[in-house]
């Protein structure tokens, strides 16, 4: 499950816990996220249901927490769950605060994205390819799209970006390749992180933890997203930090060339 995925399921546990007052916590303890994010509330020891792509909807995530408290019997008071379900929207101001203060850097990861934050005004390009193109495997969902027309529609989309506006451009890939493409031809600047997914990265790869973690802060201050994906959803990555951040997003959808 990757980083915008687990955010999603956040927002979705936050707002099922708020209507039923339930106390809910968010933790990245046994995760290696967890050495660069502030920690917040005392978690105990609890086994962790894995419900990822499985409870779509909120109705499919609280049917499926009654059925763990019917089958614990008041045994376990704490459930944990690790889910990707997408929330109601519009997401109101007391959910988005309580996963963006959950989500906060700690002062190892902050000097990082302190480092790499452009000092003027920037949008970001956020480019999602799909897993084949991007990591060679199929992570999750598959989209088979013609690469060179795909390249031919984002180049002339960045160059009609590019036109509208003063602001510098970043570009940010799930693609090394065509992240390296785009900058040699089109007026944008990569950011340093090599493409990751968390679902994939290895558990001891501190360096694509963080560069994954670096890329998503970059989007949370910056002016504008434009966002350029194969899927229908668009990218749940950037989606979060439109959700979260109240960040500009415009959408480009590349599912339908």
């Amino acid at each position: 499950m990757g980083l915008g995925d687990f955010l999603r399921g956040s927002l979705a546990c936050h707002q099922l816990c708020t209507s039923g007052r339930t106390p809910y916590v968010i933790t990245f303890k046994d995760h290696p996220i967890g050495e660069f994010i502030i920690p917040r509330g005392s978690v105990p020891d609890v086994h962790i249901n894995n419900l990822n792509n499985q409870c779509n909807r909120l109705t499919d995530l609280r049917a499926k927490l009654s059925e763990f408290r019917s089958r614990l019997r008041g045994r376990h008071p704490t459930i944990g769950v690790h889910c990707n379900t997408f929330p109601s929207f519009p997401l109101n101001r007391h959910t988005k605060l309580f996963v963006s203060h959950a989500f906060t850097p700690n002062d190892k990861l902050q000097s990082m994205i302190d480092e790499v934050t452009p000092t003027e005004p920037y949008e970001v390009i956020h480019v999602r390819t799909g897993d084949k193109l991007a990591y060679s495997t199929a992570i999750n969902f598959t989209v088979d799209v013609d690469r060179d027309s795909m390249m031919k529609y984002i180049i002339d989309k960045i160059n009609e970006i590019s036109s509208q506006t003063s602001n510098k451009l970043i570009i940010m890939c799930d693609s090394d390749a065509v992240k390296k493409e785009l900058t040699s031809v089109c007026n944008v600047h990569p950011t340093a992180a090599r493409s990751v997914h968390m679902n994939i990265v290895e558990v001891d790869d501190t360096s694509g933890v963080t560069d994954t973690l670096v890329d998503f802060f970059l989007l949370k201050t910056a002016k504008a997203i434009h966002q350029f994906s194969v899927h229908n959803w668009g990218s749940t990555f950037s989606n979060c930090a439109h959700w979260l951040y109240d960040v500009p997003l415009k959408c480009y959808k590349l599912d339908t060339l």
